[in-house]
């Protein structure tokens, strides 16, 4: 669309402050009348002032150029000069959209466009940083320690390719993202590329849903001019039912072995749980609710915990002195210590188990999260009900499965029993 009018941000070099600072005012020209005229643009609240000096290098002569006169970047700045570049930048785009309308007649409605503009959302912040602040501030609130440090690494892997400085969600363009991924892939695998991609998709996500501009040039999605998030290389690996009973009858004098043997077989007949799960079960409990889903999912769905003799003696050998029923953490563990001890456990189990797989002759490859890619590979194998497949995974992706949360996971018990390898006295010969 045609432009009407232009903008540019100068200092009213007419009032000077006991400072030394000068106001900065928005200079809006009419191109049909050839006319100008300076306004105050920012709220009461938020007067943006600067000295002559600081404002050429924080905005005047901001950009850095090459030998042939090409933008390479901006220049740094630091503190009180960022926030008004910032402050700056993110005006330049509301009136750069403002100036394209037709309803916009005179230099003094695009003003009172902007003033408008800017009231209509007050508590909205463009500063991405902070969006990963606030969320990463939620998530340790709900004591998801380990789900913020993800996006904490993310924040500080965008920082540091931002060199410091600072950014908006309108810099969140399909240029960036794909410079972001250049550079991001020469240091990192393509799985945790992709962890950071999914990070920063959600907090954009969930500014534009605040913001009818940002929602307007959402970069994420499928087609030309959108942002694809690459798909990691790894795979839902699984052992096979046979494999699975060769894990469930080793016979070992070695405890650490046997630890990994045990924590694996555990998680494996209960549907694949994850470890912080097995570690936050207490003693009594008869069913779950997955830390992974528990404060995203719309509908949280109960996991009914397996109950046999295999798994008893496996509680025997590792119950908790406490509440838990596992001896992983304590009773008055912080989420922080809780979270760093359930990781130097992961650890200990991940050496044990890679032991036990080439004692076994199993896939090398076998670590503890195989549990869960396991028990799905094995009991669709089976012939069990897709339904009550995602039941007993606690998925609630499926609206047909939440009819059957009660049903269908006792209907379905003694066939998944049968296709996880637990038999009854007297039939594995037979088997």
């Amino acid at each position: 669309m045609e432009r009407k009018f232009t903008f540019n941000f100068r200092l009213d070099g007419r009032r000077e402050f006991e400072d030394g600072t000068y106001p900065i005012k928005v200079n809006v020209h009419n191109l049909a009348t050839n006319t100008n005229r300076d306004y105050s643009f920012t709220q009461k609240y938020n007067k943006l002032n600067a000295t002559k000096k600081d404002f050429e290098s924080l905005w005047t002569n901001r950009f850095k150029y090459n030998n042939f006169n090409e933008v390479l970047g901006e220049t740094t700045v630091h503190g009180r000069k960022l926030e008004i570049r910032t402050a700056l930048k993110i005006a330049a785009d509301k009136f750069s959209e403002i100036v394209t309308r037709e309803d916009i007649q005179t230099c003094k409605d695009v003003v009172e466009a902007y003033k408008s503009y800017v009231d209509s959302s007050p508590h909205f912040s463009e500063d991405v940083y902070k969006g990963f602040e606030e969320k990463i501030k939620d998530l340790k609130d709900n004591d998801q320690i380990k789900t913020a440090k993800s996006y904490q690494n993310t924040l500080n892997a965008i920082y540091r390719h931002n060199t410091g400085t600072g950014f908006r969600y309108s810099d969140v363009t399909l240029q960036w993202l794909k410079k972001y991924e250049k550079k991001r892939r020469k240091t990192v695998s393509v799985d945790s590329l992709a962890i950071d991609m999914r990070n920063l998709r959600h907090i954009v996500k969930k500014a534009a849903e605040q913001s009818p501009v940002l929602l307007r040039v959402y970069p994420f999605g499928a087609g030309k001019n959108k942002y694809s998030i690459p798909s990691g290389t790894g795979k839902n690996i699984s052992v096979s039912a046979e494999e699975i009973q060769k894990i469930i009858d080793l016979e070992t004098n070695d405890l650490y072995m046997q630890m990994g043997r045990d924590y694996f077989v555990f998680s494996y007949l209960n549907r694949g749980m994850n470890l912080k799960d097995i570690a936050l079960l207490k003693k009594g409990q008869t069913e779950f609710i997955r830390s992974k889903t528990e404060f995203t999912a719309k509908k949280i769905v109960p996991i009914k915990l397996t109950s046999n003799e295999i798994l008893d003696e496996i509680v025997s050998r590792h119950s908790g002195t406490g509440k838990y029923l596992f001896d992983i953490i304590d009773d008055h563990d912080d989420a922080a210590t809780i979270q760093k001890k359930i990781d130097n456990k992961t650890s200990s189990l991940h050496k044990q188990i890679k032991k036990m797989a080439h004692v076994l002759g199993i896939d090398s490859g076998l670590s503890f999260v195989w549990g869960r890619h396991s028990y799905t590979t094995n009991v669709h194998k089976a012939g069990v009900d897709i339904k009550a497949i995602s039941e007993t995974l606690g998925h609630t992706s499926l609206k047909t499965t939440e009819n059957y949360i009660d049903s269908l996971q006792d209907e379905n018990q003694s066939k998944i029993d049968e296709a996880l390898g637990i038999y009854q006295q007297g039939e594995k010969d037979k088997n």
